[in-house]
């Protein structure tokens, strides 16, 4: 600077923002990335690292541990997909919380696995899952 002093850039991470409430364009956005996801002969919904991937959500920023987000996705599960589901993968997703999966209780009786590989979540929230008679959960 010419007096002398030198600049401080002071940065803080923060997220993108995400929108209150997942409605309208981008739900159908969510439900069109979800049918790509969607694997039909094995069937396999994976959602690994949902935020990251190159689909039609860019630019916005829908990360599953939010809880709007994830209610949305539970719904769309729900809708149109829980009574064929027979693997769900939520790894890479920085969930710390499972609350939100209890709409999908009673739990699709096709379901048999589900990947997880978040260190974030508790065994208090493994629990949760007692209900869905899981043979595999990694």
């Amino acid at each position: 600077m010419p007096n002398g002093f030198k600049m401080m850039v002071t940065v803080r991470q923060e997220t993108p923002p995400v929108p209150k409430v997942v409605e309208g364009a981008l739900m159908e956005k969510l439900l069109s990335t979800m049918n790509e996801l969607y694997n039909i002969e094995n069937k396999v919904l994976d959602l690994s690292a949902l935020h990251k991937h190159e689909s039609n959500l860019k630019p916005d920023f829908l990360p599953l541990n939010r809880p709007q987000v994830m209610t949305s996705v539970v719904s769309i599960i729900c809708e149109h997909i829980a009574q064929d589901l027979v693997a769900l993968n939520l790894s890479n997703n920085r969930l710390s919380s499972l609350v939100h999966l209890r709409r999908l209780c009673p739990p699709p009786s096709t379901c048999r696995a589900r990947s997880l590989n978040n260190p974030e979540l508790r065994e208090s929230e493994l629990d949760r899952l007692k209900v869905w008679n899981l043979t595999e959960i990694n």
